[in-house]
């Protein structure tokens, strides 16, 4: 059962952060395909090998861009199950595909940060997590490689989608950062070098894997959620992480001290923390304050700020917390609904370990709810 004292201080308001229409990245999409067209009639004007003429490359470019993208993610999809982890997510460029329970989704992705990509695939068991997830990163390059090669082999127009290919290869595997999340490079580095980061990530798959097992947060290792939490370097994108999944122990344990301790620190790297991905962090904060402190006003200013199109589709967490600002905001219907709505969702899903928490809150809750009505009856 969720902790309820609601004599602790609020957490710190949501980072200021500008908001865009949800059709605002249709002009930039259509931009870069005009731009390919037209750097393809430029090489077809120019172009000194086999006659392909102009408007070939340029219909070779306009549809090859994408067609390359989705190879690479497909590598990584191929690479995650070679390393027998389960898909979860699947962007390339306007398309968007992903896990939702036992369903897979097929969608639009508006969002132009991940239109060059993101492909994600969850361990289902601890074994050699550091070896298999190399594996399910390198599947991206490896497969950019591949028809790089072959594309130059065949020549013509796939040469030209061949070149671009070797070039997403060699980008991608520069250790960088974009979007706010590591490049193939970055990770495969961290990877082999070790050490606290790689540590740091190891831990955090195999609490996932323990999770997606089913046991629930405080029955996870206690060493592995240390080794998850520590202190992360100063800007690394997944310092988010590990606090997140202590932030899921603590409320597990009902210690609501250590569960606004850990959102403190989750809203002070809140820029390090790839904006498809905050959701995360959004929900937590107006579930502590309409549960825990029962600060409705709060909670909605928190549910708020909740990005509409998250990487992860988590309508069970969404409903979940939505139930609790609703119930604190003395809507007790609409709460119900909610969590009729909640309890759907869970059905299926990947997560067992979070589902079993969350049934025993959405219990919790209903039973608070049916106090309620009794008492004003």
């Amino acid at each position: 059962m969720l902790p309820h004292q609601p004599d602790l201080a609020p957490l710190p308001d949501p980072p200021a952060e500008a908001s865009t229409s949800r059709w605002c990245n249709v002009p930039v999409f259509v931009a870069l395909g005009l731009a390919s067209a037209a750097v393809g009639w430029g090489i077809g004007e120019y172009w000194e090998g086999p006659d392909i003429g102009p408007v070939t490359l340029s219909l070779a470019l306009v549809l090859g861009i994408p067609g390359v993208l989705a190879v690479h993610e497909v590598g990584h999809v191929v690479g995650g199950r070679l390393a027998r982890f389960q898909f979860a997510l699947f962007i390339a460029g306007p398309l968007r595909i992903w896990r939702e329970g036992e369903r897979i989704r097929v969608g639009l992705n508006k969002s132009l940060a991940l239109a060059g990509g993101l492909a994600l695939s969850l361990p289902t068991d601890s074994a050699n997590l550091r070896q298999r997830t190399a594996l399910a990163v390198a599947g991206g390059p490896v497969a950019s490689l591949l028809l790089g090669v072959a594309g130059v082999a065949l020549g013509g127009a796939w040469g030209i989608i061949g070149i671009v290919s070797l070039g997403i290869a060699a980008v991608t595997l520069i250790p960088t950062t974009t979007s706010g999340f590591l490049t193939d490079g970055a990770r495969l580095l961290r990877l082999a070098q070790g050490g606290g980061a790689a540590d740091r990530e190891a831990a955090l798959l195999a609490l996932v894997a323990e999770s997606i097992s089913g046991a629930r947060p405080r029955e996870w290792t206690p060493e592995l959620v240390a080794r998850s939490s520590v202190e992360p370097v100063p800007g690394d994108p997944l310092a988010d992480s590990g606090w997140a999944l202590a932030t899921a122990v603590a409320l597990d344990r009902g210690d609501a001290h250590a569960t606004r301790d850990l959102l403190v620190r989750r809203i002070g790297v809140w820029e390090t923390i790839p904006p498809a991905t905050r959701g995360g962090l959004v929900g937590d904060a107006a579930l502590f304050e309409a549960a825990v402190r029962g600060d409705a006003g709060q909670a909605r200013t928190w549910l708020d700020r909740m990005p509409p199109r998250a990487v992860l589709a988590d309508p069970a967490g969404q409903a979940l917390v939505e139930a609790f600002v609703l119930r604190a905001e003395g809507d007790l219907d609409a709460a119900r609904i909610q969590i009729g709505t909640a309890r759907e969702s869970l059905s299926g899903g990947l997560d067992e370990g979070m589902a079993v928490t969350r049934r025993d809150w959405l219990d919790a809750l209903e039973s608070t709810l049916d106090r309620q009505r009794e008492s004003a009856a």
